[in-house]
């Protein structure tokens, strides 16, 4: 089977994606040892060096999306499908730090596609869930996509477009915000419309996705660009009194929110 890692990067004026994405793609090579395809736009691409990625597709851009007043350009994902060269693909959030080889099991007990469903921040020892309302249904993240080329995957990364391009419909429909558009809430839906609203166990993968929040102090244990060892401190109060608190991680794959801090770890 041929597999591989699919990444999108597409700069804003706050955050360098493309930088991310060659951190990223570096770790894929380490950890996973599998090639990676770049999807992004020439805007971005201007004078870049690619020669990290096996291969590179340019695309338009939507800018339309926003958050907190500064543009986020993350439509379009459904482009994954018909771009992935491979048959067996990840596709992953340039912001997702690998560490270890687990997400290669993924590529053993896929059926069709899936994500992440559970999640969990590092601070916490409980699972938090997301809901896309108060009635509505659990929602999947986008941040980790596994998925063969298959009817059903090609299903759903087509309902996302649908999704995609009727938005506010969907947001009414299930009584979520709508004016920001998320790829875990396009997921979710068109998990359920190809499924036909009948949850099927083979879309979620078995663990929790970890979150490391921005409030975090998270540091790397040595110096090594491939460092997979890291320690958090984080102030937790326990009958009214603050208590620091450290933990330290090995070999553990996260999704760091904080897209700053993300490359101030591996500068």
């Amino acid at each position: 089977m041929n597999n591989g890692v699919v990444l999108f990067a597409h700069n804003t004026e706050n955050y360098d994606y493309f930088e991310m994405a060659v951190c990223c793609a570096k770790r894929v090579n380490h950890f996973l040892n599998l090639p990676v395809t770049l999807i992004s736009d020439h805007v971005t691409l201007h004078d870049k060096d690619t020669k990290l990625f096996d291969n590179v597709f340019t695309v338009e851009t939507n800018k339309s999306n926003q958050n907190r007043n500064k543009i986020w350009i993350n439509k379009g994902r459904f482009r994954a499908y018909e771009l992935s060269p491979y048959d067996k693909t990840i596709l992953l959030d340039v912001d997702y730090v690998i560490n270890s080889t687990q997400l290669l099991k993924t590529l053993d007990f896929v059926v069709d596609i899936c994500a992440h469903r559970n999640t969990q921040y590092i601070d916490s020892y409980k699972s938090n869930q997301e809901f896309l309302s108060t009635y509505s249904h659990q929602t999947f993240w986008a941040t980790v996509i596994v998925y063969k080329k298959t009817l059903k995957s090609k299903l759903v990364f087509d309902s996302l477009k649908m999704i995609e391009n009727n938005y506010s419909h969907y947001g009414i429909l299930h009584n979520f915000l709508y004016q920001q558009y998320r790829n875990d809430y396009g997921l979710t839906l068109a998990l359920d419309l190809v499924n036909g609203h009948v949850f099927d166990e083979s879309d979620v993968i078995p663990w929790n996705l970890i979150h490391v929040q921005n409030a975090n102090r998270f540091y790397k244990n040595n110096g090594d660009e491939f460092c997979n060892e890291y320690t958090t401190i984080f102030d937790k109060v326990y009958n009214g009194r603050t208590k620091t608190e450290y933990l330290t991680t090995s070999d553990m794959d996260f999704h760091m929110l904080d897209k700053n801090k993300l490359l101030e770890l591996f500068q």
